[in-house]
């Protein structure tokens, strides 16, 4: 209830900041209105004293609409006849209206994104913590002396592990952080692509073979340079490939697959497991921050949630785009666009 509060006084906040911009915006036209009104009905005296002219009631009700307009009544809606300077500056009232109405909306949005963001973090960040604190207590306890080597080291090894993935999460949150608020700078030059994903395969051995995984890199290619940040492209595909072993297990191998295309100018790398496969009513939101496809968000194989979401982000930043499809017996694969 708190939390709906705080929403709702945001948003008046926001709807009296703009209700006020356009008051001042509208005032000059309201004062236009308003004096051809009086214009017209000097021009035009009322018949017998009792009935208005059209032209006197049309600037009447233009008058009164974008008064109601000002006063942040953004249904409301200039009636639009003809084809004259009036119902050309009616038209124009109208459509600012409607961006209006779209951009108090989009205020809504963010701010329930904010919210949904910090619910995600507190919960994502207190389950391991919560963990390291219940196996140091168990360490420490009263109960510490009558555990024996053996049950020590692995509660040592289970609280370091969980350890490593809170730094982990709060890693890929500040990365994210500042990708989403533009608050990064890339350091851009000239990178062998295809010299990095070998890097990058080579250096996840461990992880392959833990998983009982082999992986294969295929490319048209022997070397390709592009113009990124080494930096942010190793991150990316750090994530592409992390992602391919937590979910490949049972496809035995992962492949990547290096394309350069002279024709328009871009590297199409493709990233394969052949075990998971995606729900299609998954895929359309799969890069999205926080959105996770194990339904009961395990969090040992769930990541955090922000690993995908930090592959678009970086991509869309060089230029490029992602794509991901996923078909029984066919594999999940990442498509990523970069340009040359």
């Amino acid at each position: 209830e708190k939390t709906t509060h705080r929403e709702e006084k945001k948003e008046s906040q926001t709807k009296a900041t703009i209700t006020n911009i356009i008051k001042e915006l509208l005032q000059p036209v309201i004062d236009f209105f308003k004096g051809k009104e009086e214009e017209q009905k000097e021009e035009e005296p009322q018949a017998n004293g009792k009935k208005e002219t059209k032209s006197s009631k049309k600037m009447k009700a233009a008058a009164d609409a974008v008064e109601k307009i000002s006063a942040g009544d953004l249904e409301t809606k200039i009636e639009v006849r003809g084809d004259d300077e009036f119902s050309g500056m009616a038209e124009s009232i109208n459509r600012m209206a409607v961006d209006l109405k779209e951009l108090l909306k989009m205020e809504r949005e963010s701010e329930q994104q904010k919210t949904e963001l910090i619910t995600n973090i507190a919960h994502d960040l207190r389950t391991p913590l919560t963990s390291v604190i219940g196996y140091l207590e168990l360490l420490s306890g009263a109960g510490y002396d009558h555990l024996n080597d053996s049950q020590r080291k692995k509660y040592l090894g289970i609280a370091y592990t969980k350890s490593r993935r809170l730094e982990q999460l709060i890693d890929d949150l500040f990365e994210f952080t500042k990708l989403s608020c533009g608050k990064i700078t890339m350091n851009v030059g000239y990178l062998d692509i295809v010299k990095l994903l070998a890097q990058l395969l080579e250096e996840s051995y461990p992880s392959f073979k833990e998983k009982g995984l082999r992986y294969e890199l295929h490319t048209n290619v022997e070397s390709q340079e592009i113009m990124a940040d080494p930096t942010l492209i190793a991150r990316l595909f750090e994530n592409l490939i992390g992602n391919a072993i937590k979910y490949g297990g049972d496809g035995k191998k992962v492949e990547v697959r290096v394309k350069a295309r002279p024709e328009d100018n871009y590297v199409e790398v493709k990233v394969i497991n052949y075990g998971f496969v995606i729900d299609n009513e998954d895929l359309p939101r799969i890069f999205e921050k926080f959105y996770r496809t194990d339904k009961a968000r395990n969090t040992e194989t769930g990541g955090s949630g922000l690993g995908l979401a930090l592959v678009k982000e970086i991509v869309e930043l060089h230029g490029g785009s992602v794509t991901v499809s996923s078909i029984p017996n066919e594999g999940s694969t990442f498509i990523v666009l970069l340009p040359k």
